[in-house]
């Protein structure tokens, strides 16, 4: 019965107790491509990619900011010599976000490598605010450090944390300052192109304006063309013509009473010869030419009122008795 209780007591343990994979037994996946390391691949149907296998990665949800995170790497006994790991890359949703080395532990004789790790896992900040799981590798490299021609191969990996959201992205007085300041630069330099524009609009109104004026508005040259036309026109017309002669008998007429009246004239009448040489006026009434004219137009005025009575006496209706 004691051999019975001792049996089961010894399944029970066996079965309470995590179940670990001989780090010989877990198989290397490489060499990985040598670009840029951000991808890796590991794990098939015996060893799953999400599976333990010889590391153990926690996070400390406490510490979860919005670009970084404190996490704690612990691994099997001796797994860093027997898988002969040089780097560990810490992968946030797949990809390569961080790393580590594997370092020794100065304060045990013979100095052996680390079974644990404090880590500041630092994120891209493509994920601020989101939803992150982290999982941790274990790399073997063949080759110069160094080198570009280095093989990695995933030895070992840990199984992926739950799911954590980091924090947004923290606004401090001194980035408000900062998006203050960067948008009253831009809206300077908004505001410059639009004067700029507003100017430039200005100068293209004047443009336009000046060009308008310039159809509208009779240049000097263009009215005496037109003037010099206008005037040739006129005369070809007769009646220009006609009129243009009529100016000229007008002016002839007026040049002649000009000349006879600014002409000394002489009121003499008859001839008296003396001594058959001499030959003087018998009536010489220059002298008294003002009265001689004034008596004529006495005259002048008599002949005219005698000549409206006889056109009246002529004119005047006669009764027949």
């Amino acid at each position: 019965m004691k051999k019975f209780v001792s049996i089961l007591l010894g399944v029970v343990l066996l079965l309470a107790l995590p179940s670990f994979t001989s780090a010989a037994a877990i198989p290397e996946f490489g060499p990985q491509a040598y670009e840029v390391k951000k991808y890796y691949y590991w794990g098939d149907s015996n060893f799953g990619e999400k599976v333990r296998q010889g590391l153990d990665l926690s996070v400390d949800p406490s510490s979860i900011s919005y670009q970084s995170v404190k996490a704690t790497l612990t691994m099997d006994y001796n797994i860093i010599m027997d898988r002969k790991i040089t780097k560990f890359v810490v992968l946030a949703n797949g990809v390569k976000v961080d790393e580590v080395e594997p370092y020794f532990d100065r304060s045990l004789n013979p100095p052996v490598f680390k079974e644990f790790y404090y880590l500041d896992i630092n994120v891209s900040d493509q994920y601020i605010g989101s939803d992150v799981y982290f999982q941790i590798l274990g790399l073997r490299q063949d080759g110069a450090l160094g080198s570009s021609s280095v093989n990695e191969f995933v030895v070992a990996w840990s199984q992926e944390t739950p799911t954590f959201r980091l924090k947004p992205l923290p606004v401090t007085d001194s980035d408000t300052h900062g998006l203050i300041n960067e948008s009253n630069i831009l809206l300077d330099k908004i505001l410059a192109k639009l004067e700029q524009l507003r100017m430039d609009m200005m100068m293209k109104l004047d443009q336009v304006q000046k060009a308008v004026e310039d159809i509208y508005t009779v240049k000097p040259q263009t009215q005496q063309k037109f003037d010099a036309a206008l005037n040739n026109f006129k005369n070809m017309l007769p009646p220009e013509q006609i009129k243009r002669e009529m100016q000229q008998v007008k002016d002839m007429l007026d040049d002649s009473a000009k000349q006879i009246e600014g002409t000394k004239q002489e009121l003499k009448f008859g001839q008296i010869t003396w001594m058959g040489a001499v030959t003087t006026p018998a009536i010489d009434l220059t002298e008294v030419a003002d009265q001689v004219e004034k008596l004529r137009n006495i005259l002048k005025i008599a002949l005219w009122c005698e000549f409206f009575y006889c056109v009246i006496l002529i004119l005047r209706p006669r009764f027949t008795v």
